[in-house]
């Protein structure tokens, strides 16, 4: 999973890589996203696959790790809606893909939830999508938890939860507003105050 795991540590705790012989290592190979976007999704390497999330059009890559220069095992292009572009907050970035039972799970831009087969790149089932009557868009990572997904976006003090109130599930905190509210802020062990797009600067007090 991205970070590592639930508390996001990203501590790698592989000892083959460390001081003494870290001046040694050397390029094994390269590859071009062919997107010149913000890339931050990073690599996920499971045994010897690597996949990677481009930013948008979120074109999904498998290399194959066994073999020299990491050939292309498979390639999916999920062509979300462009108009996603025109809302996104932080570039049309992703923030990387998670794995489990032998799929791929990543979101594109436009709020869809998709799993593939690691295998092969045929997707699994049917997108899962935020509903919402105004444009809408995820350049979060994912937790698997239970056979669960849960989307987190972007930020750390952002989180969109499945609630009755449809994808955001939070109401702006702005007295007499009460509309969906997308940001959210907080301080470090805090928990967070919503607000809407267009009250969205008096969270800046909570920060």
């Amino acid at each position: 999973m991205p970070a590592k795991n639930y508390a996001s540590t990203r501590f790698g705790e592989l000892a083959e890589i460390n001081e003494a012989n870290v001046k040694n290592l050397q390029v094994a190979f390269t590859f071009s996203t062919g997107v010149n976007k913000g890339q931050e999704a990073a690599p996920l390497v499971v045994r010897s696959t690597m996949y990677i999330v481009t930013p948008f059009p979120n074109t999904v890559y498998a290399l194959d790790l066994s073999k020299p220069g990491a050939p292309m095992k498979w390639k999916y292009e999920p062509n979300p809606e462009p108009a996603a572009q025109g809302v996104a907050c932080c570039d049309v970035v992703n923030r990387s893909a998670a794995f489990a039972d032998g799929h791929v799970f990543f979101n594109t831009l436009d709020a869809h939830t998709i799993a593939l087969d690691a295998n092969t790149g045929q997707p699994s089932g049917t997108p899962t999508s935020a509903t919402s009557p105004l444009p809408s868009y995820w350049q979060a990572s994912l937790w698997l938890r239970c056979g669960s997904t849960v989307a987190t976006a972007s930020g750390t003090s952002r989180t969109w939860q499945p609630s009755d109130r449809g994808p955001l599930g939070h109401a702006c905190k702005h007295a007499g507003c009460g509309k969906d509210a997308g940001w959210g802020f907080a301080r470090p062990r805090q928990p967070s105050h919503w607000f809407c797009f267009e009250h969205r600067s008096e969270g800046e007090r909570f920060l």
